[in-house]
């Protein structure tokens, strides 16, 4: 008798633990719930949110393709702007290579003209026959 007291008395207990243990369980899964709905609200919101701005963008694209760039692609366009600024920049570097090799070529005669005309000063043949 003391025995299926004791056994009855375990049995109630784990009962009643598993009653709260549920209870909790319940709770939190409720709440789980509550906070993913939440979430898919505000993802939901979020994506039509994206979508406008999308579609706004796509209006500012079609206008910019209208009435800026009414006969051509933009980005042809931007293509064969960037190929002339490449061939400017090339030309720009090109030329400045030639002036400074002209300046190194004037600055080499300017030299050697100088060397010869110190030279003719000083030879005696040609100072005699002036």
């Amino acid at each position: 008798m003391i025995l299926l007291t004791y056994i009855s008395g375990l049995l109630t207990a784990i009962g009643i633990v598993l009653v709260i243990s549920a209870f909790r369980v319940h709770k939190k899964y409720t709440l789980l719930l509550e906070s993913n709905q939440h979430i898919s609200n505000i993802s939901s919101i979020r994506d039509i949110e994206n979508k406008e701005r999308l579609g706004e963008i796509g209006e500012i694209v079609r206008v910019i393709q209208n009435d800026y760039v009414p006969n051509g692609d933009l980005s042809e366009k931007i293509l064969s702007i960037l190929e002339d600024i490449k061939h400017l920049s090339n030309s720009i570097d090109s030329n400045g290579k030639r002036v400074e090799d002209v300046w190194r070529q004037s600055k080499s005669e300017f030299m050697s003209l100088n060397n010869r005309v110190q030279k003719l000063g000083e030879d005696p043949n040609f100072i005699s026959k002036y």
